[in-house]
């Protein structure tokens, strides 16, 4: 499902409009009568109806407790793969990855640890934000479809990291370091869950998926205990998933009764390949 559609369909359940919907449809620009109905029923239901009160909605988290502060050092000291490590690294490069049943070559494995060892300042950042449980990233949810989200696209290559990080801890015997790095991963996926925005549950959901194939091929790699399994499967379980996505729809609504045109030019157009080639 598109943006388009899922706001039209958020739409009509508010507006009790019950139009059967097709994938291709496209919402009309909203009226300015319609857009005050909807802020309507969202204030019957204590939702924001203002951009403020949109930018209230993502509630802020008291300094030295924000686990955004800790993964945005460490997406801005950590080291991409350049150069010749682009063809020889998978996950951060452009190596093939893994698949369901095969093991990562020794000689691999040798220039991931040393890819790794250089990132090991943006890896303990990564750890030390991952204690946290509550996230806020800087962005203005006032400017509408216009707000940068700069921070997107680094935290996908963070858990890239991450990924690739566990591959060789798992390569090298070390399972327990290998089920660290999946905490760490679904921490990152964590971070976005009040985040109103589309976007941002789109990477939510691709880190969490990211991470569920990842240890599936670290399974067949290696056994686990089972104290480690259990936790992975502790960490795998969420139940604010689909409230974060339910979040995200109505403040896209929300906006679209502010900005009606920006249904057919925003950046936010999950639908478009651009958009989804930005920060997958």
């Amino acid at each position: 499902m598109n943006r388009k559609t899922a706001f039209r369909l958020l739409l009509s359940v508010f507006l009790n409009a019950g139009t059967q919907l097709s994938a291709q449809d496209s919402p009309p620009p909203l009226s300015a009568d319609e857009g005050a109905e909807l802020r309507s029923k969202f204030a019957a239901r204590g939702l924001p109806t203002s951009l403020q009160e949109l930018d209230d909605w993502y509630r802020r988290v008291p300094e030295g407790k924000n686990a955004a502060d800790w993964f945005e050092e460490a997406s801005m000291r950590l080291v991409h793969a350049q150069g010749e490590r682009q063809r020889q690294l998978p996950v951060v490069g452009r190596k093939d990855v893994l698949e369901i049943g095969d093991a990562l070559d020794d000689e691999t494995a040798r220039l991931a640890r040393a890819f790794l060892n250089e990132n090991r300042t943006a890896l303990k950042y990564a750890r030390e934000g991952a204690v946290f449980e509550e996230s806020r990233y800087p962005i203005d949810l006032k400017l509408g479809y216009e707000v940068p989200l700069p921070h997107l696209a680094p935290l996908r290559d963070l858990a890239r990291t991450l990924y690739l990080e566990s591959l060789v801890l798992t390569h090298d015997g070390h399972t327990e370091g290998a089920v660290d790095s999946v905490r760490v991963m679904y921490a990152i996926a964590r971070s976005l869950e009040s985040e109103p925005v589309l976007a941002s549950q789109t990477v939510r959901i691709a880190i969490e998926s990211m991470t569920t194939s990842m240890f599936s091929k670290n399974l067949s790699a290696r056994p686990f205990s089972p104290a480690e399994l259990d936790e992975v499967s502790r960490l795998s379980k969420s139940d604010v998933g689909l409230n974060s996505c339910y979040r995200a729809f109505v403040a896209d609504a929300l906006t679209a009764t502010f900005q009606p045109q920006g249904l057919e030019g925003s950046h936010h157009q999950v639908g478009d390949a651009g958009f989804l080639a930005t920060y997958l």
